[in-house]
């Protein structure tokens, strides 16, 4: 699917880590870092996550793309840091939406923290 229009009203950084999976020993692999463009708001709300539980968000962001589930993000560029699970700053994705538009050409994408 091509951009939204909405993303050249994106002007937030943040830092996504994309799962790669069992690390070998017991742990999560991570993706080398990357920085995206998003809507970031440090919001609570109630929902129900991938695995059918009831958590409350941290933060709630607006991706200009879609982003995996047990991916991390955090706000600003933090490519230096290889491990998420390092960085106080970086919040699972425990919930993806993805929205599509009524003409179905974009998708607005959402993700819980």
């Amino acid at each position: 699917m091509p951009l939204p229009p909405y993303t050249h009203n994106m002007f937030q950084t943040a830092t996504y880590w994309a799962p790669l999976g069992n690390d070998g020993f017991g742990g999560e692999g991570f993706v080398a870092p990357v920085t995206i463009l998003c809507r970031w708001q440090n919001t609570t709300q109630l929902f129900v996550g991938a695995d059918g539980r009831e958590y409350q968000s941290s933060a709630i962001v607006y991706p200009d793309q879609e982003l995996a589930l047990r991916g991390y993000l955090a706000e600003g560029d933090q490519t230096g840091t290889p491990d998420p699970q390092n960085l106080d700053e970086a919040y699972e994705i425990r919930q993806t939406q993805i929205s599509p538009a009524l003409d179905a050409q974009y998708a607005l994408n959402k993700v819980f923290l």
